[in-house]
């Protein structure tokens, strides 16, 4: 049983880590390029992403 807890928890985690990563990717890949757009891609794509993962890692901590 806590076996399962366990492996349910590490999934949570990593799913919180990829969306971070990813929407730190997408932070960094807006900065090469000086376009309106971009600058909405960083704040709506990126930011979103981030927030997601935060999200996702908060409840991990409290579903456990």
């Amino acid at each position: 049983m806590a076996s399962e807890l366990n492996r349910r928890f590490v999934a949570r985690l990593r799913l919180a880590g990829t969306l971070v990563i990813v929407g730190l990717g997408v932070q960094v890949a807006t900065l090469l390029e000086a376009h309106p757009y971009t600058f909405l891609s960083f704040l709506i794509g990126g930011t979103g992403l981030v927030l997601a993962g935060v999200i996702a890692f908060i409840w991990a901590w409290v579903a456990q």
